[in-house]
């Protein structure tokens, strides 16, 4: 097989992260919508992305005050990250 054809089989692949990141999309989505709100929405993306700026505040005082360590942060931070790319998905 050509160097070119295994390329463009690659790209006919599944990615198993951007298939997971897909599915926590749709789990904040359906947290929005479990309260009458969605994430197409400007509003309700925009106060996903003030509440977790707000978390990334609690995460880093917990962490300075070690209540959590660095590697739980960074773990906790990644995981509510989602979100604001969940957000902006569903802002496109």
């Amino acid at each position: 097989m050509s160097d070119e054809i295994a390329k463009v089989i690659q790209l006919f692949q599944e990615d198993p992260q951007a298939a997971r990141k897909q599915e926590m999309h749709i789990g904040w989505e359906a947290m929005f919508l479990h309260y009458g709100q969605t994430l197409t929405d400007p509003v309700a993306a925009e106060s996903l992305r003030a509440a977790i700026a707000m978390m990334d505040l609690l995460l880093d005082g917990s962490c300075a005050t070690d209540l959590i360590s660095e590697d739980q942060r960074n773990q906790l931070r990644g995981i509510m990250h989602i979100g604001l790319s969940a957000a902006d998905e569903f802002q496109s």
